[in-house]
């Protein structure tokens, strides 16, 4: 019965680290400042986007990054 429902996968460690260190950098990209009072957050592209070539280099740095990691 190889569709049993009670098999359990179990993720390896590399893949765990991996997936929390991708859902981190998620968190930084979307909701880098919150707005006091409310839940609403601000991404960190436009606060990046104010630092002349440092806020460009770190996103790309940051988009190359996610980008690797989806074509695994």
């Amino acid at each position: 019965m190889s569709n049993s429902p009670n098999k359990i996968y179990i993720e390896s460690d590399a893949y765990a680290q991996e997936l929390k260190r991708l859902r981190q950098i998620s968190k930084v990209l979307d909701n880098a400042i919150t707005i006091t009072g409310t839940q609403v957050g601000i991404s960190s592209d436009p606060i990046l986007g104010l630092i002349p070539v440092g806020g460009d280099v770190l996103g790309l740095i940051f988009s190359l990054s996610l980008s690797s990691n989806q074509r695994r």
